[in-house]
């Protein structure tokens, strides 16, 4: 599965591991949001396997995230995760929690509330 994560207030847009580039680029035209990041949770194809297509696609001006351990392919210079960061798509605040089970590098990305909503 591949999510678009949408800040609504800025319309800038993560897409969550898009195994399917075109798909996740004809998605944020149509929607008209301005993709700024992928947000890789695993180095596996499945997951991470569209990542240099959709950085293509978007003109290389993606932040593509991911953690060390996994060696995941275009992975941006500055956007190594390790767990308790906490990064922005827009004015959404997104948390990493590293989850070493799957593969040894794999995260979940946590969006962010208010603490009233926890």
């Amino acid at each position: 599965y591949t999510y678009l994560l949408i800040d609504h207030a800025t319309r800038q847009a993560a897409a969550i591991d898009p195994a399917d580039p075109y798909a996740v680029h004809e998605l944020a035209t149509q929607l008209r949001v301005d993709l700024v990041a992928v947000l890789t949770t695993h180095k596996h194809h499945d997951h991470a396997g569209g990542n240099l297509k959709l950085q293509k696609l978007s003109g290389g001006r993606l932040r593509v995230y991911g953690h060390a351990r996994d060696r995941i392919p275009g992975v941006t210079r500055g956007c190594v995760v390790k767990p308790g960061d906490v990064l922005l798509v827009g004015e959404t605040e997104v948390g990493v929690i590293h989850v070493p089970c799957h593969t040894d590098g794999h995260v979940v990305y946590c969006v962010m509330g208010d603490e009233a909503d926890v």
